[in-house]
């Protein structure tokens, strides 16, 4: 697949980047900003998901993209596309290796929106989330936030 070109992107409008850690509003802000701002409002086909409403960049990071035209399309349904990362340095950097159009386009005319959330507030609903990605017999009644704390932590998740 060539790379989206910075041609291309000359015609859509300027990016903003709504940037947040698990579990803190990332999709809040992006309805927020498609209903109340003009030009960030979009559209989806019936059927399709609401993913398709923004852009990921973690996706693009890591060359999980549609077809160019079906990516370039996405990104002009509305006059100000909105893209969601969750880690926006490291993210970047990939984004240049496999897309340096992108990453420069983003670099010159995006704008962020960073959201901050205390994170002893999103990790009970960290925890719920995971908590129904795993299968109840291999928790082994291993199911409390205590425990879940004490994973991420003996996991490298969360340094003191």
């Amino acid at each position: 697949m060539r790379p989206i070109t910075y041609n291309e992107l000359a015609e859509i409008g300027d990016p903003i980047i709504v940037h947040t850690f698990g579990r803190s509003g990332t999709h809040m802000i992006i309805d927020l900003l498609r209903r109340q701002f003009r030009e960030c409002r979009t559209w989806k086909y019936p059927g399709e998901k609401s993913n398709m409403l923004h852009a990921s960049l973690d996706d693009i990071s890591h060359g999980d993209m549609e077809s160019r035209t079906r990516t370039l399309a996405r990104m002009k349904r509305s006059a100000r596309p909105i893209f969601k990362t969750h880690a926006f340095l490291s993210t970047m950097g990939r984004v240049k290796d496999i897309h340096p159009d992108i990453a420069d386009w983003i670099a010159e005319r995006g704008q962020m929106i960073y959201v901050v959330r205390n994170p002893l507030n999103a990790l009970p609903s960290w925890w719920l989330v995971e908590l129904s990605k795993r299968r109840t017999s291999t928790l082994m009644g291993k199911t409390s936030l205590k425990w879940f704390i004490a994973d991420m932590v003996a996991g490298g998740l969360v340094k003191h």
